[in-house]
């Protein structure tokens, strides 16, 4: 039925371009889905991943995946910047974040650059399961936040955000 739908939308554009004079139109999508090299190279000289406070890019933004439900985008007061956040509980969190005194800075979509090094306990795992099929280029893995915290010393928390049936 969907694919039906987007069918017939691209007959009526193709319909209404040849009117205007045009001999065919090529839809493009807007969400490139493929992992490879020439991408996490782009991710890296963006800068994403990196930075603090203002200058914090995440790893991911609400651009660059389609999206199931309610992304937002909200400008954080302890930051000065955009946060980019995927799910509604997502942006609860962030605002919980906000609030506490102690919080100091926010990375949203933090990634594990080095997931080997990063994981302890690694002999129950298949970390092929974590590469791309097409390419066998490693999946950059990202938490949902890291924290900075200001109490009686520094410290940092990683707080992952996802619903049990998504795991």
């Amino acid at each position: 039925m969907w694919n039906m739908r987007i069918a017939i939308e691209i007959d009526d554009y193709n319909r209404e371009f040849a009117n205007m004079g045009f001999s065919e139109v090529i839809v493009m999508a807007k969400h490139n889905l493929q992992w490879d090299e020439n991408k996490l190279k782009r991710f890296l000289r963006e800068g994403r991943g990196q930075g603090e406070g203002q200058n914090y890019k995440p790893w991911v933004t609400v651009q660059d995946f389609p999206s199931k439900g309610r992304c937002s985008r909200v400008l954080g007061w302890k930051t000065n910047r955009i946060h980019h956040l995927f799910t509604d509980s997502e942006t609860r969190y962030f605002y919980l974040l906000e609030w506490e005194d102690a919080v100091v800075d926010i990375r949203e979509h933090f990634p594990l650059l080095d997931l080997e090094g990063v994981v302890k306990e690694k002999d129950d795992l298949n970390f092929n399961l974590f590469q791309d099929k097409n390419s066998g280029l490693p999946y950059i893995i990202y938490t949902s936040f890291l924290n900075y915290h200001k109490r009686h010393r520094w410290s940092k928390k990683i707080h992952s955000e996802k619903f049990e049936s998504r795991l």
